[in-house]
């Protein structure tokens, strides 16, 4: 375990499971820290290769500038951009792949369930590119547009988004990905300090966990979720011969980012809670600055949320920042204590997905269950309050409901589609 690294690189492949990732990225540091995706809008056609050899250098210069900022503006930088060339020193940098087929058709179901809206901003070509995986049958439209302007998505997209990260715009004028091939092994094998992968995920967390001192999380919210091969099965089959031509060095990349996935699993050792508590709790509560509310010591979930079972942050970067409990039953946080001390541990409610949840919730610290009171503060729907005797430095505390909850119903205002429980923007202790 190495927690040296000031900065956190997440090279993000498209559709790899990156974007469910990136919520929980997010909560590890401070929500003034979290990268803004929208920083990197000016260089998206990077990604696509919807650029012009004319005006290479000027958005090559565009990229460069955006990347050695992002750095100073976040603690965590995650996006399509390759950045991987421009990290400073002390960054930890890793990066996930996934089955080249299944993520090429990820990449067409993901096309397909777009709308006007999604069009916007975006140059006649690609448009034309995605509005055309809704018309045509897989086969026709790879035949279209694999090998001519949708390439850089469409034809051995790992070799040449890794290849990226080495030659900069350079890569996205290679016609042949087997060029292309060398230089991205040489990346994967050299700049990334964990390659992980999407079928994985669950291992890929904790491998990167265990090196920076992490909790693990077991599972974490899923976003962005096509489904991938799931409703394209029969297509997929039809488009078999030129699915396998335009993934064939993809293939031999993701053979060598399982090579390396399993020597590092291998290195790591089993990482899991226990682990955590006894090699990672104490540096990484340290982290966490509190504040006083109302006489007692608290912890704003702005802070790092060291724990899991929790959805991105609500509100981040404002007084009303939040966070929800789900899409699990169980969810836990981690805080500074005194060790051998009497204490009240305190979680500040905004709200209960369903009022039924109130009555639901028990209440664990250090793994035991123990009893719980409601108090009335101004502002929140709750306070609540459990009495404690600390023997460690650092206390845990579960919430433990018998379900989470949708809201509303799908497609009329105010519904979300996310499984939630319990509200909070703080927790904390007292003496008593």
């Amino acid at each position: 375990m190495n927690t040296d690294h000031q900065k956190v690189y997440f090279y993000h492949l498209k559709k790899c499971g990156g974007t469910s990732l990136n919520g929980w990225l997010d909560l590890q540091v401070e929500d003034t820290a979290v990268w803004n995706s929208a920083w990197s809008a000016s260089v998206y056609r990077y990604v696509t290769g919807d650029v012009e050899a004319a005006h290479l250098a000027h958005v090559s210069e565009q990229h460069r500038a955006m990347a050695i900022s992002a750095f100073y503006l976040s603690s965590i930088v995650h996006s399509h951009a390759p950045m991987r060339q421009f990290v400073p020193p002390a960054t930890f940098s890793f990066t996930i792949l996934r089955d080249p087929v299944s993520r090429l058709l990820s990449q067409i179901s993901d096309w397909r369930r777009l709308g006007p809206a999604d069009y916007v901003g975006v140059s006649n070509q690609y448009r034309e590119c995605m509005e055309e995986a809704q018309r045509l049958r897989v086969q026709a439209f790879l035949e279209k547009h694999a090998r001519g302007f949708g390439r850089q998505l469409l034809n051995n997209y790992f070799v040449r988004a890794l290849a990226a990260s080495r030659l900069g715009m350079l890569a996205t004028k290679i016609a042949d990905p087997g060029d292309l091939l060398p230089i991205a092994l040489e990346s994967l094998e050299r700049d990334f300090d964990v390659v992980g992968l999407a079928e994985h995920d669950e291992a890929t967390r904790h491998l990167i966990c265990a090196r920076l001192g992490w909790c693990p999380a077991v599972s974490i919210p899923r976003l962005n979720d096509t489904g991938s091969a799931s409703g394209l099965r029969e297509e997929a089959e039809e488009a078999r011969a030129i699915l396998a031509e335009l993934t064939e060095h993809d293939a031999k990349l993701y053979a060598r980012a399982r090579a390396l996935f399993d020597s590092q699993c291998q290195d790591a050792g089993y990482y899991d809670i226990a682990a955590f508590e006894s090699r990672g709790v104490i540096e990484a509560v340290r982290r966490l600055r509190a504040h006083d509310f109302n006489g007692r010591v608290a912890f704003s979930v702005r802070e790092p949320v060291i724990g899991f079972g929790f959805h991105g942050r609500d509100a981040a970067g404002t007084p009303h920042c939040a966070v929800w409990t789900g899409p699990d039953t169980v969810s836990r946080l981690y805080m500074p204590v005194p060790a051998s001390a009497e204490l009240s541990v305190c979680l500040w409610v905004r709200g209960y997905a369903n009022e039924k949840l109130r009555e639901q919730l028990k209440i664990r610290v250090a793994g035991q269950p123990i009893s719980h009171r409601f108090e009335s503060v101004d502002g929140y729907r709750d306070c609540i309050v459990a009495d404690v005797s600390t023997t460690r430095s650092f206390l845990s505390i579960e919430i433990e409901l018998e379900t989470t909850v949708t809201s509303g119903e799908s497609g009329q205002p105010g519904y979300d589609a996310r499984r939630r429980g319990i509200c909070l923007d703080r927790y904390g202790w007292s003496f008593r």
